[in-house]
Formats: C-alpha cells, structure tokens, sequence
C-alpha cells in the first residue's frame, strides 16, 4: 500500500470516528424522511448536499491544509526527500488527506443512489453519482495544486496565484455542474458541431481538468523533490484548453454571407487563447538569466533534447502562439475585405516579444524586488487605461502604439516592430552593464 495513503488511514480512520459519522448521517436522514412528511426525495436531496459539504468542500480544505500543515511543521522537506516518488507521493495526498471525508461522502452517496434509482432512469443515475465523485477530484486537484503552487512560492504572491486558480477553477466547476443541470431533463450542447448531453459533456470535461489538476501537482512535486520538468506539458495544456474553450463558441451564421469559413471564429479564439496562457508562462516560470543562458548554450552546442527540457516554458509556448498566429494570418490574408485586420495577429505577437523584453529588463534588475507585478501593472496601464483615455479623448489616431487593432495595418505593426527593438536595445544594454566591459 501507498506510504502515505496509509499514514492517513491511521491517523484519520480510528474508531470513535468510524461510528461517528454513520450515526450522524442516520440520524440526519431519519430526520429528513419525517420532516418531508414519508418521501425519499427530500432524504436524496439532502445526501447529495450532505456529500457537498462532507467531501467536496471539507475534503478539499483537508487536502490543501494537509500539505501546508507539513510546512509549518517543518515535516514537508523530509517526506519530498524521501524515497517516495512523486507519483506515489500527489496520489497518497489527494486521497489520504481527505479519506474521513470519503468515508462519509461514500455513506451520502449509497443513501443518494437508492434514492436516484428509483426517480431517475439507471443511466441517468449513474451519470449524477459520477458527477459528485469528479467534482470532488476536481476541487481535491485543485486544491492540491494550490497548496503546493503556495508551497512553491513560499510567499504571499504564491498565496494570490492560489486564490485565482481557485476562484479559476471554482468557476469552471460551476459551469460544469450548472450545464449538467437540471438533473432528470435531458439537454444537449454544441460543440464543434457535435450535439452532446449537458450532463455527458460534464462528465467528460470533469474528467479532462481533473486529470490536469492531479498532473500539475504531479509536476510540483517532482520541482520540490529537485527534479526538471519539460515544456511539453505546458504546450499540451494550452493546446487542450485552445481546444475545449474554442469548442463552446457558438455558430455564427452570418458568417457564410461574407465567405468566412465558419472555423475561422475559432481559430481566432484558439490565438486568444494561447496568447494568455503564453502570459501565464511568463509570469509564473524561470526568467533568470543563467537559465536562458544555460539553455542557448545546449541548443548551440547540439545538445537539442537536454536544451529544451531545460527550456523555460513561455518560450515553447510563445511559439505555439506565434504559429496560431501565421496560421489566423493567412486565412485571414484570403479575405479581400479583410485590409488591414490581417496584420492584427502579427502585430499581437510582435507586442507580446516586446512585453516578454520588458519582463525581462525588469527581472534583471537584481535590486528590484517586485519585477511581476511591475511588469502587471506597465501592461495593464499600456493595454486598459491608457487606450481608454485615449479613446475619451477622440485620439484614435494613436492607438496602434499601445496595442493591436484591426485598423492598425502595417504602421500599426511598424509601431510595434519600433516599440520591442527599443526595449530589446534596454534590455541587452543591461545585460552588458550587469555583466561589466
């Protein structure tokens, strides 16, 4: 059995506990059945809310103090060092830590199924006890990846990016579930092109975000247990959320009255969707210079393989983009009414390499302490409030300096082209000055 699967089963399964919770869950549900006057319909109800609250929402809060409880009890450097892989190690936390909580959960959800199977037809059953238990391998996952994001940065900025994956990731999970709802009346959505069950596409889409959540925690662990991790997996997230995000847009049908193919909304929003991950690579990875440098010098040296394992992975992942990019450029190039909204995609990419220089300018200045947010706050005063003034202002004329526009054309892309070879010049400049004569 898994080490620290069963450190957990000893310390949360003794036997006070174990009779506990099913006398609870007894007397709740009898409770339930009287007060609804002899239906089974309020009693199912309040198991399935019961399993909420018991192992989704308290089981995930487990997970994600377990790891950091280790932390201040200065007991996580000794179990990342130990022999435990780190696959052993992500799969012994999100199921041990919160093994009380499956303990009830599992009482909750025999009690829903009897319910459900005899309400709903057997399908549709099944289907609504598979949704509870992946919305709580959902929140587990995510939570274990916050834990260890914060465990990662050991600092109140790893405390923020928590709070937005969880608020990310508690929003994807509303969505699904709400889609999956209501529960007994069957509804279908479209996505590309293909009619699915709301409840199946729930199903289906649980599973793909848990399986990230649980593979990214998977890869912090191996970080904390001092091995590198490749860009790859990086590029295949942003290629699967390109995907599944792309895939909800709906059709629009009068795109066929001016000859653009329908795909070309999505492959719009699949460029939009790698360019923000690709800001999300450059915020959160390595951007020290002995890492880029260490990295050109295996790429020059023939050592291709060990170069881009070592690769920070905004770099791959600008490259995604910019393909994105060239492939959106020429079906957009084959639109004659398109003018100057084809160059939009390139100058995009040539903003993002010149905010890439200006991330790096700032993180190489060893005396500044808070290069992120920064660096936030230059594009979001560039990209929001400066253009919005502008725009109060009736200066449209100036907008193609701050950021791309459909009518911006080749002068708007020349600004752009002007605006990164400047702040490239800044940054080799202090690269020299850091590096002496």
């Amino acid at each position: 059995m898994n080490p620290e699967l069963r450190r957990h089963l000893w310390l949360e399964l003794n036997p006070q506990r174990l009779v506990l919770m099913p006398l609870v869950l007894v007397v709740l549900f009898v409770l339930a059945y009287r007060l609804g006057g002899g239906a089974w319909q309020p009693v199912g109800s309040l198991a399935s809310t019961a399993f909420v609250l018991l192992t989704v929402l308290w089981g995930g809060r487990r997970v994600h103090l377990d790891v950091l409880q280790e932390v201040d009890g200065q007991t996580w450097d000794s179990q990342r060092m130990s022999s435990l892989g780190a696959w052993r190690l992500t799969w012994g936390k999100l199921l041990g830590a919160p093994v009380y909580s499956w303990y009830g959960g599992l009482l909750c959800l025999g009690v829903y199924a009897v319910v459900a199977f005899g309400r709903l037809p057997a399908a549709w059953a099944v289907r609504n006890l598979a949704l509870l238990v992946l919305a709580a391998l959902f929140v587990h996952g995510l939570a274990l990846f916050g834990a260890l994001l914060s465990v990662r940065n050991r600092a109140s900025e790893g405390v923020r990016r928590s709070s937005a994956l969880a608020l990310f990731g508690l929003l994807i999970l509303a969505l699904l579930m709400t889609v999956a709802s209501p529960l007994d009346v069957p509804r279908t959505i479209e996505w590309y092109g293909y009619e699915l069950s709301q409840q199946r596409f729930a199903l289906l889409s649980l599973i793909a975000w848990s399986g990230w959540l649980v593979y990214g925690a998977y890869r912090l662990i191996r970080i904390e247990q001092g091995y590198e991790n490749g860009p790859l997996g990086w590029v295949l997230f942003m290629l699967f959320c390109a995907l599944w995000l792309t895939g909800l847009l709906p059709p629009v049908p009068e795109i066929e009255a001016v000859n653009v193919s329908a795909w070309l909304p999505r492959l719009g929003g699949a460029f939009a969707v790698c360019a923000a991950l690709t800001y999300v690579a450059l915020f959160t990875g390595d951007k020290r210079q002995v890492m880029l440098s260490q990295t050109w010098s295996l790429l020059r040296g023939g050592y291709l393989r060990r170069g881009l394992h070592v690769m920070p992975r905004w770099i791959p992942a600008y490259g995604v983009t910019l393909l994105a990019a060239l492939w959106l450029t020429s079906e957009l190039a084959r639109l004659p009414w398109a003018g100057g909204l084809a160059w939009m995609p390139a100058t995009a990419m040539v903003f993002m390499l010149r905010d890439v220089f200006l991330v790096l300018w700032l993180h190489a200045d060893a005396r500044r302490r808070h290069a992120a947010s920064t660096a936030l706050a230059l594009l979001v005063l560039g990209y929001l409030l400066i253009p919005a003034l502008l725009s109060l202002a009736g200066w449209t004329a100036v907008l193609p300096a701050f950021l791309p526009r459909h009518d911006g054309g080749l002068v708007g892309l020349a600004l752009a082209v002007a605006e990164t070879a400047a702040v490239a010049w800044a940054l080799s400049a202090r690269g020299r000055f850091r590096s002496g004569p």
